[in-house]
């Protein structure tokens, strides 16, 4: 889904123009980006966590000479689905 036909999904639910429907969600989703980026948590209850980690330290090889690297901590983002949203993934695949 992208986020054209989402604001046409929210137009449809609320009567809200469409037009202003896609601003809205636009900047909310920059909002959530740099609310990441200062490292904040963000919940959505019975929907999923966001937040940024670091990833630790680690080793690997150069594919070319098999010399041994070291890759150095490094932050990623991170998602965490809720168990409600799971369990309505899972019910409504069968």
């Amino acid at each position: 889904m992208t986020i054209k036909e989402l604001a046409v999904n929210t137009y449809r639910q609320t009567g809200i123009p469409a037009e202003k429907c896609q601003a809205v969600i636009e900047s909310s989703i920059e909002e959530l980006k740099k609310a990441l980026l200062y490292g904040e948590k963000l919940i959505f209850p019975n929907f999923a966590t966001f937040e940024v980690v670091t990833r630790a330290e680690r080793s690997g090889r150069n594919p070319r000479n098999g010399e041994v690297i070291t890759y150095p901590p490094s932050p990623a983002p991170k998602c965490r689905f809720s168990k409600q949203f799971k369990i309505a993934v899972k019910e409504r695949m069968k």
